[in-house]
């Protein structure tokens, strides 16, 4: 039974193949992103630069937002220009090894 994460863009080229891994759904959190910036850094405990994921599972925008795992947190992107309004956005955070 196969089991993992695959993600493939628009064009229908495979850009995650997580097939390999044990992936563990490890809590879901909720951030803020004020108004006026374009990336928040949020800190998470023993988080590390490989072996996590985060995902945006909540929001009107969530099109608009990436997110990247740094040693002890992660940061969220704001990808259009300018960062207008203030957004609460619902993260889920996965372990994979």
């Amino acid at each position: 039974m196969s089991s993992g994460l695959q993600c493939w863009d628009s064009s229908g080229r495979l850009i995650v193949d997580l097939g390999d891994y044990f992936i563990r759904y490890v809590g879901t959190q909720s951030i803020t992103c004020g108004s006026g910036a374009t990336s928040w850094s949020f800190s998470y405990s023993g988080m590390t630069t490989s072996g996590w994921i985060v995902t945006i599972v909540s929001t009107a925008y969530w099109q608009d937002y990436a997110v990247k795992c740094y040693d002890g947190g992660f940061r969220v992107f704001y990808l259009p220009t300018a960062h207008g309004f203030s957004d609460t956005l619902s993260v889920e955070i996965y372990r994979y090894e």
